[in-house]
């Protein structure tokens, strides 16, 4: 009987505290006047980030819709839900939970007055981005005065000069990834994903680092990690990637023992080896470049080297301080791998299987780079300032996928201390302190109002105007709060030249003299096929960022233009 009568006292403790914060949660968001959705689990909530999985499933098989709840709860709903939600309940609603309100903005206009005008008042929420300070503070992490201090160091390096590093390194990946991929014949590939990772990768550490590597297809690529070797800068970073969420997890995770050693230890100690050669790598690599400075005998030009000498140079005080510490500086060059390496890929990757399906697309851009390079002029002989701004259709289908596929589907933000206004269609709306506030990044990129009736079609034409003077063509600019993958404002991505240029070479390269087009299986035609890749394609899922969720069903052939 006691022990009945304590597990009932435990059980109605826990039941009225629940009670409580998910009053404290309706009564906070009802005061704002927009409509409201409710889920019995925090979204980010433990309970749910670990268990949601499994039990997302089953709660769906609920009678009378109980279980909908599931559908506006998990990570990559904004993707899965398309607008249906907005459409049903207007630019904006609240998700209601026990231990937060989010209010989710899809009206591209508010969303980009909070990018711009209005940043200060709707900071990043905190407890998302610890993890990406797993190397050291960075400019991704920073805010306030600290973020201004990142910026002023971190920035300046992303110029035309190192684009004309990440033109060069993206012609030459491209160059070498192509002949493989031309190899394989009839049969064709199904490698795209990876091998798109690993021309990222290279042309990373190209850019980023000086560091120069030929292009090895995925499946002969040595990558292997073997505790208590030393391993490459390529090998070290390729495994930080390929891996994150485990590496972000083991910086955090205490010495494993007991029932967790025998399940985990080994895994962590795997990803705390690679954390550590990846710093091991990035600090003779700061040291290298910093005895280079002291004898002033030659100079680098890629990201490492020009924020080394910021830091080191512009940044030291009279007291011998540098304006970035060891730490910032390795958490830094990390974030910008980071955040360069898998979107970039993707929407390589996205663009690849988009351009299989829509021949008529392959055959306008084809156009333009014969209009610009010629079909005979080798990728060696190809001028960046010359050749990229001309290569406007290139940019477009970049443009395109991006607007479709973008990587980031909500931006999280928050209310910080105080509570916030926000104008939504011409109505006022305080925002309490302490609110999650999130920006549906695939309302606002497929909204009719901006688009036209075909926002969900992958249309790169849609880009593209004519001058009417000159006759020439020109790239649209889209209109306020219609399209912001880089987000915008003061904290728009430093790195969205970069992606761009490596992007366009990349495009054009491939599709100079190729063509490429989905395999079929045996006994399906080329139609069918062509269904089939645009079913994988919208496939996907959001694991950190956009993918799709079977790359290798997207089998490609490629082959040379008769």
């Amino acid at each position: 009987m006691a022990l009945f009568l304590a597990v009932a006292t435990i059980a109605i403790s826990l039941l009225a505290w629940y009670s409580f914060n998910f009053l404290q949660s309706y009564n906070k968001a009802r005061q704002i006047g927009l409509p409201l959705l409710f889920s019995p689990f925090d979204p980010w909530g433990l309970f749910w980030m670990l268990g949601g999985a499994f039990l997302g499933p089953l709660l769906l098989r609920l009678p009378f819709g109980l279980g909908e709840f599931v559908n506006h709860i998990k990570s990559d709903w904004c993707y899965l839900n398309r607008n249906a939600l907005h459409q049903k309940l207007g630019p904006a609603f609240i998700l209601v939970s026990p231990s937060r309100i989010q209010i989710v903005v899809g009206d591209g206009v508010a969303v980009e007055d909070i990018l711009t005008k209005r940043h200060k008042e709707f900071p990043k929420l905190p407890e998302l981005y610890q993890g990406l300070k797993v190397f050291g503070n960075n400019l991704e992490t920073a805010e306030g005065d600290d973020w201004r201090r990142h910026r002023k160091l971190t920035v300046p390096p992303f110029n035309e000069r190192n684009s004309n590093i990440v033109w060069t390194a993206s012609l030459i990946q491209a160059r070498g990834m192509l002949k493989s991929w031309v190899s394989a014949g009839k049969f064709g590939i199904i490698c795209t994903a990876p091998d798109m990772m690993t021309l990222a990768l290279h042309v990373l550490t190209a850019a980023g680092f000086g560091k120069d590597y030929s292009f090895q297809p995925s499946e002969r690529r040595d990558s292997t990690v073997i505790k208590g070797e030393k391993l490459s800068f390529e090998v070290a970073l390729g495994a930080v990637l390929d891996s994150f969420m485990g590496v972000v997890i083991s910086s955090a995770f205490p010495t494993a023992s007991g029932f967790l050693a025998k399940y985990v230890s080994k895994k962590v100690d795997s990803m705390k080896f690679t954390v550590t050669e990846f710093k091991r790598n990035l600090r003779e690599m700061i040291e290298e470049e910093r005895a280079v400075l002291k004898t002033k005998s030659s100079e680098k030009s890629n990201l490492m080297s020009a924020m080394v000498r910021a830091s080191d140079l512009e940044g030291t005080q009279g007291d011998g301080k540098r304006t970035l510490t060891e730490e910032e500086l390795y958490g830094n060059l990390f974030i910008f791998t980071f955040a360069g390496h898998d979107t970039t890929a993707n929407a390589l990757m996205y663009a690849t299987a988009l351009l299989a399906v829509n021949t008529h697309v392959q055959s306008w851009i084809k156009e333009e780079i014969h209009s610009v390079i010629g079909k005979s002029l080798d990728t060696e002989s190809w001028e960046y300032e010359k050749l990229f701004p001309q290569l406007k259709r290139c940019l477009a289908v970049m443009y395109e996928t991006t607007r479709l596929y973008g990587p980031v589907i909500v931006l999280p933000k928050s209310t910080g201390s105080t509570p916030s206004t926000l104008t939504i269609q011409g109505k006022e709306y305080t925002f309490p302190a302490h609110s999650d506030v999130m920006l549906n990044m695939v309302n606002v990129h497929h909204s009719p109002e901006f688009w036209g009736p075909d926002p969900w079609a992958f249309r790169p034409e849609r880009w593209i105007i004519k001058n009417g003077v000159s006759g020439t063509e020109e790239l649209l600019q889209p209109p306020y709060g219609s399209y912001v993958p880089w987000a915008t404002g003061a904290r728009v991505c430093p790195g969205k030249k970069f992606s761009q240029v490596e992007f366009v070479a990349v495009i054009a390269s491939l599709f100079q003299r190729h063509r490429v087009q989905p395999v079929p299986q045996p006994g399906e035609t080329v139609e069918a096929a062509s269904k089939a890749l645009s079913e994988a394609i919208e496939d996907s899922e959001c694991v950190l960022t956009l993918k799709m969720k079977h790359p290798e069903k997207a089998r490609l052939e490629w082959e040379a233009d008769a």
